[in-house]
C-alpha cells in the first residue's frame, strides 16, 4: 500500500471514530451548565402572546385545509373554527393591551425625562410644528 493510500486510511477512520463518538463528546459539554443559560431572562408575555397567535393561525390554516380535503366533517369543522377564532380574538386583544401599556409607559418615561417646557429649538419635531404654525397664521 502507498503512502498516500494508508494516509487516506487514516484520515478517514479517524472521521468514522469522532463521527461514531460525537454523540458522547455533545453529552459531556450540556452536563455542564453554561454561565449564561441560569441568568436567561424569561421570555417576555408579548412575545409569548404573538408565539400563541401564530400557533393558532396555524392551526386554523391546517384546520381549513382538513376540511378541504374532506378529512373533516362540516359541523366538527364549523366548532372547531370558531374556538380557534374566539381564542385568536382574545390573544390579539391581550397583544394590544400590552403593546399600548409599554408604549405608555414608553412615553411617560421619555416625558418625565424632558423638561415641562419643550422649545422649538430643542427638537426637530416641535421646531417642524412651530414653522408650520407659523405659516398658517401668515397666509390668514
Amino acid at each position: 500500500m502507498s503512502t498516500s493510500g494508508l494516509f487516506l486510511l487514516i484520515a478517514l477512520s479517524f472521521g468514522v471514530i469522532v463521527f461514531i463518538l460525537w454523540p458522547l463528546i455533545g453529552a459531556m459539554a450540556v452536563d455542564q451548565p453554561a454561565p449564561d443559560r441560569d441568568r436567561a431572562a424569561p421570555p417576555s408575555a408579548l412575545a409569548a402572546l404573538r408565539t400563541d397567535h401564530a400557533a393558532i393561525v396555524a392551526s386554523l390554516r391546517d384546520l381549513d385545509f382538513d376540511f378541504q380535503t374532506g378529512k373533516l366533517a362540516e359541523s366538527d369543522y364549523r366548532q372547531q373554527r370558531e374556538v380557534l377564532i374566539a381564542r385568536g380574538v382574545a390573544t390579539l386583544q391581550q397583544i394590544d393591551t400590552l403593546a399600548s401599556d409599554a408604549i405608555e409607559t414608553a412615553v411617560a418615561v421619555k416625558r418625565a425625562a424632558r423638561p415641562s417646557v419643550i422649545s422649538a429649538s430643542d427638537d426637530p419635531i416641535e421646531a417642524a410644528i412651530a414653522a408650520k404654525r407659523k405659516r398658517k397664521s401668515t397666509v390668514r
